[in-house]
């Protein structure tokens, strides 16, 4: 058996032998969730864990679930929740006093009915289903006023069984077990009952004890252990062979109204609820202990849940939801009770142990000196002055007082050495080293208490008054340290055997900037460091040569307070020290610091008084009033659960459910809220998360559990989220949720092919149309040209000719064979311009060579009119170079018009044109021996700004270098 018999029966055979109830001395910790935070009624009537770990609540307002951090309303489920089972896969059995009796899927979050309340009917007990219970079968048993009775799924019919005759004041009748198939016992108001599948009768138990007690509740603690409540008496019954292994009394005065059981640190408990308060029953000490006091809180207690894996314990009273948590068995705070009723701070400077004994003697900082066995035995010593210091040695301990030394032998106290003001005592190779507060340091033998003279201090008075020390230590060597503050140096000296004085150590530190400050307050070995120094800002590391090695600063560490007093380092090389704000712990391995506090157990953060090793494992801290062993092997157990889920999902502010951990998003749909749990139910404060979205870099979230994901590009999101404890344990479980945002038709990858499509398609088109109209253009210049050509072309040649003839004509008067040379000659030239046009209409390429012996005959046909010696250079070589159809344009014009000027505003006698190329680089040089232009004139004359439009046109760069009466030279580069 899981909880064995033999446990049982010595637990409920030494509860006959109380003497009272006993107080916890570890008190649990009650958080009450009510309205305020959440919950949608303050009256709860039960509550559950499902096989995720999602706590369902049933109140007078229906079922919510909360994960930790929030409770969820589910409004398929309304009304005054009067009883709840939860069934497993078959989901949780609830009963309304005015919907009856339904099935809940938390799952899909669907109700469907069971029995309906009959409002017309006489019988009140057609109306009530109390006390839920599901056996193997599935059959849901329940009771009324009258009968216990149970639903059948597969008849759809119910079963009663009359208990009484006559309707009873209540409806909770009875309380249900089953611990094998077709079997169930029922423990009623009215006795015991077994009902029998294979009769379908109740029959009464073999006990006959059993069939005459009135039982407030019964509880399955075990595989074959059923312990009853009658009144405050407990009945411990093995239902395979119906015997009672044992009966108690429990003082109890009220009813004991629910039964569960809790593991708690570990360790298996009885856990019992009256109506107004919560006890817990164990072995060995077979004590029971009350936990909970409901009275403070006004109200009473309905039932009481346990969730194994956590240990805590959930009361559900008419004042809301109450988690009660229990004492970390990491820290045990132990309250010092001659203290208590003291006004003021009494702090605990000093545990020590006994060398040879169980017992502790306990300093404080009133002065006060104390013998205990930390079980609630407190014995005050007999000094008659106030105690500064205590230590232990062999079976005596020395009293640094402040009138002078004791020493305590477990009879009485002797005052051995009459010294005012010792500060502090300390026992090191048969001598004591005493330092006083405003005097030297003073070395006695331990034998006669008298001052020893091979272990001088010759240090000047000025010494003792200018600086203030703290502590003294000895280390297994024989080298005496003291800590304090001094005027000059930093707070830390040695005794020098060769001058019998303490010197400062700080010249043996090179680097000044290794000291934490230079106010210093404890001591404390290092097997790692040889040596730790405490102070304001800090710890220091110094090692045998008395150097200092590491500096734990609040400058380069995440301290959580610069006031560091006591310190220890234990066996697996942690460096545990108390501030201010808590006991923080260096880890030399990873050089990180964690922090703990109240949040761990501590019942303050100011941790600067007691600070002591008890062992190698525990370390005893001392508090106003109070002490705490820290057992610092299991403070690191974290109470993670190693769970992660997603508790609630918003898309767009609509409640969406999870599955499998993928969420499928429309293109409207970009603003996503998630939020996560570790379903450990501890203390939210504890408990960090972090996310990381495509294996990216981790950001935290902080406490609060919450991940807006919002303004996201379509695609495919991986979010991992993790927990991680405020001792900084993470947990091996993560959550990995998947997003897949789907895009908007037009961010598709097919809708971009289209566009790109449609695009290219308007392109070609443009293109093919521009095409067509250029063909169309270039058709009709043909046209035209080819018509100008046919026509006007043929007309003017027969004019030409004609008029040639007429000119030859002998017999034609003269001045009529004058006007026949002026019509011979503009024909020609009207002939010369017609062909310009005909040949600058048609839109083909021209080589260089044809566009040179065009250019040659017009310079040919204006220059001879002129009287103008015309020459022509051609340097091309034999390329044969393409020019477009606009270079092959405006160069042509560009040139001509040069030739032009030439011929009507020169004066010029001689002219030359020079086509040359370069590789690349076509020059056309044309120059003359004209007048030339004036500077004045050069921007105005419109054939020089035209044909600078031109060249910028085809890219081309022109020069004009010219003067009066000086000629012009006109060079025009371009590259081909």
């Amino acid at each position: 058996m899981r909880f064995t018999t033999q446990l049982l029966l010595l637990i409920l055979c030494n509860c006959l032998f109380f003497s009272g109830v006993l107080q916890a001395q570890n008190k649990f910790t009650a958080d009450v969730y009510n309205a305020d935070l959440g919950l949608p009624s303050n009256h709860v009537e039960s509550c559950t864990a499902d096989s995720v770990g999602f706590l369902w609540v049933a109140t007078r307002r229906g079922i919510c679930r909360y994960d930790g951090y929030n409770f969820k309303p589910y409004p398929a489920v309304r009304g005054n929740i009067l009883s709840m089972y939860n069934a497993g896969n078959n989901g949780l059995v609830y009963y309304t006093n005015t919907g009856g009796l339904a099935r809940f899927n938390p799952y899909k979050a669907v109700a469907k009915q069971i029995a309906t309340t009959q409002f017309r009917d006489s019988d009140p007990s057609n109306d009530h289903y109390n006390n839920i219970f599901v056996d193997n079968a599935g059959r849901i048993w329940c009771c009324d006023f009258a009968h216990v009775k149970y639903y059948s799924a597969r008849k759809k019919a119910f079963k009663s069984y009359a208990l009484i005759d006559y309707d009873s004041t209540t409806d909770r009748l009875a309380t249900f077990t089953q611990f094998k198939n077709g079997e169930v016992w029922i423990a009623s108001i009215f006795g015991m009952k077994l009902w029998n599948e294979k009769t379908g009768q109740l029959t009464q138990s073999r006990i006959q004890l059993l069939n005459n007690l009135n039982f407030s509740t019964s509880a399955r603690i075990g595989h074959d252990s059923l312990l009853l409540a009658a009144g405050n008496s407990l009945i411990l019954v093995q239902p395979s062979t119906q015997t009672i292994l044992s009966t108690a009394n429990t003082n109890i005065t009220d009813a004991i109204v629910s039964i569960t059981t809790s593991y708690i640190n570990g360790k298996k408990y009885v856990v019992l609820a009256s109506s107004d308060k919560v006890y817990t029953l164990s072995n060995p000490s077979a004590h029971l202990t009350e936990i909970f006091n409901m009275r403070p809180y006004g109200g009473i207690i309905n039932s009481i849940y346990c969730v194994r894996q956590n240990g805590f314990i959930w009361v559900n009273s008419s004042q809301g939801l109450i988690k009660l948590t229990p004492p970390a068995d990491a820290i045990v705070n132990i309250p010092v009770t001659p203290l208590i009723g003291n006004a003021g701070e009494s702090a605990i400077t000093q545990v020590v142990k006994q060398r040879n004994g169980k017992g502790y003697f306990v300093n404080t900082s009133i002065g006060e000196c104390y013998f205990t066995y930390l079980d609630g035995y407190w014995e005050k010593l007999p000094v008659a002055a106030r105690v500064n210091h205590i230590v232990v040695y062999g079976t005596k301990l020395l009293i640094a007082t402040s009138v002078g030394l004791y020493v305590y032998d477990g009879g009485k106290v002797i005052k051995v050495v009459k010294i005012p003001g010792i500060k502090k005592v300390l026992e090191a190779g048969g001598y004591l080293w005493l330092l006083l507060d405003n005097g030297p340091v003073l070395v006695l033998n331990k034998v006669n208490y008298s001052l020893a003279k091979n272990w001088p201090v010759k240090n000047s008075p000025v010494f003792a008054k200018e600086n203030l020390w703290n502590d003294i230590y000895a280390t297994g060597r024989g080298e005496v340290y003291l800590a304090g503050w001094m005027r000059s140096g930093f707070g830390l000296a040695v005794y020098d055997k060769l001058q019998s004085t303490f010197v400062p150590i700080s010249g043996r530190t090179k680097n000044e900037n290794m000291f934490i400050g230079d106010y210093y307050n404890h001591i404390a070995p290092s097997k790692k460091f040889n040596l730790l120094f405490s102070g304001y800002g800090g710890f220091n590391t110094v090692n045998p040569q008395g150097q200092v090695t590491r500096i734990i600063s609040i400058n380069d560490h995440n301290l959580a307070n610069e006031h560091v007093e006591g310190i220890a380092e234990m066996p697996d090389g942690r460096i545990w020290f108390g501030t201010e704000e808590g006991v923080q712990v260096w880890n030399p391995k990873t050089d990180e610091l964690t922090l703990v506090t109240t949040q761990n157990g501590l019942p303050s953060n100011n941790a600067i008084y007691g600070f002591d090793l008890i062992n190698d494992n525990v370390i005893a801290i001392g508090f106003n009033k109070a002490i705490s062993l820290l057992y610092t092997g299991k403070v690191f157990k974290s109470t993670l659960q190693n769970k992660l889920v997603v508790s609630s999902l918003h898309v767009n502010g609509k409640n969406r459910e999870v599955i499998a951990n993928k969420i499928t998003v429309s293109p409207s749909e970009r603003n996503l809220q998630m939020a996560f749990s570790t379903l450990d139910f501890a203390d939210t404060r504890k408990i960090t998360y972090l996310y990381s979205i495509n294996n990216g870099e981790w950001s935290t979230l902080g406490n609060n559990p919450i991940l807006t994901f919002s303004n996201f590009k379509p695609g495919k999101y991986a979010i991992t989220v993790k927990a991680v404890d405020n001792l900084s344990n993470q947990q091996t479980k993560q959550l990995l949720l998947y997003v897949l945002a789907l895009p908007a038709f037009y961010e598709t990858i097919w809708f971009v092919i289209v566009i790109t499509a449609a695009v290219v398609s308007l392109v070609w088109l443009f293109f093919a149309f521009r095409l067509r109209q250029l063909k169309k253009i270039g058709k009709f210049r043909s046209a035209i040209s080819q018509d100008l050509h046919d026509d006007v072309g043929a007309t003017l040649s027969s004019i030409n000719i004609l008029s040639g003839m007429l000119k030859d004509e002998t017999r034609l008067p003269e001045k009529s064979a004058l006007y026949l040379q002026r019509i011979n000659t503009d024909v020609q030239q009207l002939q010369v311009k017609l062909d310009e046009i005909i040949w600058s209409l048609k839109k083909e390429e021209n080589s260089l060579q044809q566009i040179f012996v065009k250019l040659v005959n017009y310079g040919y046909v204006m220059m001879e009119a002129r009287d103008i010696a015309f020459e022509h250079y051609d340097e091309m070589g034999q390329q044969e170079k393409t020019l477009s159809y606009q270079i092959n344009r405006n160069l042509y014009l560009l040139v001509k018009e040069a030739l032009n000027n030439i011929a009507k505003h020169s004066n010029a006698t001689a002219a030359t044109l020079l086509f040359k190329l370069q590789k690349k680089l076509l020059v056309i040089t044309i120059t003359d021996n004209g007048l030339g232009i004036p500077p004045e004139r050069m921007h105005k004359r419109n054939g020089i700004s035209g044909m600078g439009k031109r060249a910028e046109e085809i890219g081309a760069r022109i020069q004009i270098n010219t003067g009066n009466n000086k000629g012009t030279e006109i060079v025009v580069e371009i590259k081909l």
